[in-house]
């Protein structure tokens, strides 16, 4: 798994701050990595885990 996504999951936020500095809202990251609102945020709580085609998707998303 890539190491943003590893730092991403135990901080939670660090989507919502990836997606403010890629100058997207977190909706906007949701929608440009083919996601949903609350599955970041899932993400981001550490409801769940992303797979490894969420990560390229918001790799993508992000410019990254």
């Amino acid at each position: 798994m890539a190491k943003w996504i590893q730092s991403a999951i135990k901080k939670p936020g660090s989507f919502t701050a990836a997606a403010r500095k890629a100058g997207k809202s977190v909706q906007e990251l949701a929608e440009a990595a083919s996601l949903t609102r609350q599955t970041i945020h899932n993400y981001e709580t550490g409801k769940r885990r992303p797979t490894w085609d969420a990560v390229q998707a918001l790799a993508t998303a992000l410019g990254v």
